[in-house]
């Protein structure tokens, strides 16, 4: 653990820091652009719920410019190895907790299909009895939008370039009467984020209610496109060599350390 207690070593001489020069958490968060959780988890050593290493090195690295401190950081690749039999450990301690409430989950989604099945066969039987009393004779007036089909569905295309999120809604009305069937596509419109990559980049976007909708490291000469609504939180681990684009406009991309490349910005 000597490169994870070089970590918590940094952390504490960021806070120690801080706090000689008076300066707030609340002021960090201002001038580095991170949410006040982040840098109270940085400060205390709380490294478990940052998904990656680089964003982490990124933030200390931005944070100790800020205070005009030097820290050393262990490399990427050491601290994975030191670290790879804890998260094993970790994994496997989740997957046990997770076992108890995914067989009770599938004992409810049992009788759950057993009741939905037991409900059909009455209904058909029902259909069944009211289907002998009406008379052969009689002409019922069927109503012009007797059937109404919705479907909604969510595709998700992949290819070379392109990893594109398409929300879709169908209608469709069927004329009994006339035997004329009325189609309509209806695409709704969501904004839509476009980012083109020149180098590969590690890219985590957040939407306005904290969800990450991506994570995922993009490689160069590929392209993402996603339908999200503002507000969102873009962080890229390399800002250097890439095209943003939000409902065909042009994001400029803020200022950010040339050391570490990484940036994290938000569109209102």
């Amino acid at each position: 653990m000597k490169n994870l207690d070089s970590l918590k070593i940094a952390s504490k001489l960021l806070k120690s820091h801080r706090e000689k020069l008076n300066i707030s958490i609340e002021e960090v968060s201002v001038e580095l652009r991170l949410q006040k959780n982040i840098i109270n988890d940085i400060e205390k050593g709380n490294f478990k719920d940052f998904q990656s290493y680089l964003f982490l090195k990124g933030y200390l690295t931005n944070y100790a410019n800020f205070l005009g401190v030097k820290v050393n950081l262990p490399e990427l690749k050491i601290l994975n190895k030191e670290n790879s039999a804890d998260n094993n450990v970790d994994s496997a301690n989740k997957k046990t907790a997770i076992n108890i409430p995914l067989l009770i989950l599938l004992i409810f989604l049992t009788l759950l299909l057993i009741y939905g099945h037991l409900y059909e066969n009455k209904k058909e039987n029902i259909v069944a009895k009211d289907k002998k009393n009406i008379s052969l004779n009689s002409n019922p007036i069927k109503n012009p939008l007797d059937t109404l089909v919705f479907n909604n569905q969510i595709n998700i295309t992949e290819n070379t370039d392109d990893l594109e999120v398409i929300l879709t809604k169908e209608k469709s009305f069927i004329n009994d009467t006339t035997n004329e069937e009325l189609s309509t596509d209806v695409s709704v419109v969501i904004n839509t984020l476009y980012i083109e990559y020149k180098l590969d980049s590690w890219t985590e976007i957040i939407d306005s209610s904290g969800n990450i909708i991506f994570f995922d490291l993009v490689k160069k000469n590929k392209s993402i496109k996603i339908n999200i609504s503002t507000p969102f939180e873009i962080l890229l681990g390399d800002a250097t060599a890439m095209i943003i684009k939000y409902n065909d406009e042009i994001i400029d991309i803020p200022y950010f350390n040339p050391d570490t490349k990484v940036v994290k910005f938000k569109i209102e």
